[in-house]
């Protein structure tokens, strides 16, 4: 099986700490890492530790921190094409900070660089079962979405939050799968999101909750609830959501029905924030 993802690709230095802290206080971590992160690149990962065959589309700077990236795509198999090349300038990165005992996270990053001015578009010499798009660059994704709307294959909308145009590619989508923070112009309800997104003709809109039931809504005026397993202990929900979307187009991918592909893909979302890092999960897995 194979996947395209297009997206952002960062690099997060995650530092875990015991405690909160306040105003000049200092802080020793329990253990730092480094890994490339975001949303497409994580996807990409996980659709690679599953089984499949995934290409990542970015933008991941060209700078001595971007090996550390590049290193670590290549180690899970996830082929890299970086359009960041003739473009000067290190990758985005993030640093974290991850609460071990609530297992939550705080976040600073930068905004991701411009888009060049002409992206181009090549046709995948291997033909993907699925596409990812997180909503970054959004004239680089566009050709690519268009062609695979073309193509009967399914384009998957990782919906984290909302961006400027994005209604532009908004009808070649298959399954937008949205965060609760993922509200287009006018909306301020999850029910108002999914007519929105349906308004385009997208048969099915999923709106993840954390812990909370994800809401599934269907073209046909059908809503239902699916419940998410319970994790046990969290310890780092870095990175849970991008997992999941990495999961289900994997079981997509597979041909396994939408509804057994959501619960699949919170299975390992919910198995992946009992473990320290995005990538510590893959242990688990049955040999």
């Amino acid at each position: 099986m194979r996947g395209l993802f297009i997206g952002i690709t960062t690099l997060d230095v995650i530092h875990y700490v015991n405690s909160g802290f306040g105003t000049n206080d200092k802080v020793s971590a329990q253990e730092t890492r480094i890994h490339a992160g975001g949303l497409a690149a994580n996807a990409a990962v996980t659709f690679s530790i599953l089984g499949g065959h995934s290409r990542l589309i970015t933008y991941a700077g060209t700078g001595a921190l971007t090996k550390v990236i590049e290193q670590e795509l290549s180690e899970y198999g996830v082929e890299l094409e970086n359009r960041s090349a003739g473009h000067s300038g290190e990758p985005v990165t993030a640093s974290v900070i991850v609460n071990t005992r609530q297992g939550d996270r705080a976040v600073v990053g930068v905004k991701p660089p411009a888009e060049p001015a002409a992206p181009w578009f090549r046709e995948p010499e291997h033909r993907p079962d699925v596409v990812l798009f997180d909503t970054y660059y959004i004239d680089t994704a566009e050709p690519y979405l268009a062609w695979a709307c073309r193509e009967n294959i399914p384009v998957v909308l990782d919906g984290g939050s909302w961006k400027p145009g994005l209604e532009r590619i908004l009808p070649y989508i298959t399954y937008g799968i949205c965060s609760q923070q993922f509200y287009p112009p006018g909306c301020a309800s999850h029910d108002q999101t999914a007519q929105y997104l349906m308004s385009f003709n997208i048969p099915w809109v999923c709106i993840t909750r954390g812990e909370l039931p994800i809401l599934l809504y269907g073209s046909g005026g059908e809503k239902q609830e699916i419940p998410v397993p319970s994790p046990g202990q969290v310890r780092d929900t870095l990175g849970a959501g991008d997992i999941f979307h990495g999961a289900f187009c994997f079981s997509a991918a597979s041909g396994r029905g939408l509804e057994e592909s959501i619960k699949a893909a919170a299975q390992t979302a919910s198995q992946s924030v009992c473990c320290y890092g995005p990538r510590a999960w893959k242990d688990a897995l049955s040999p």
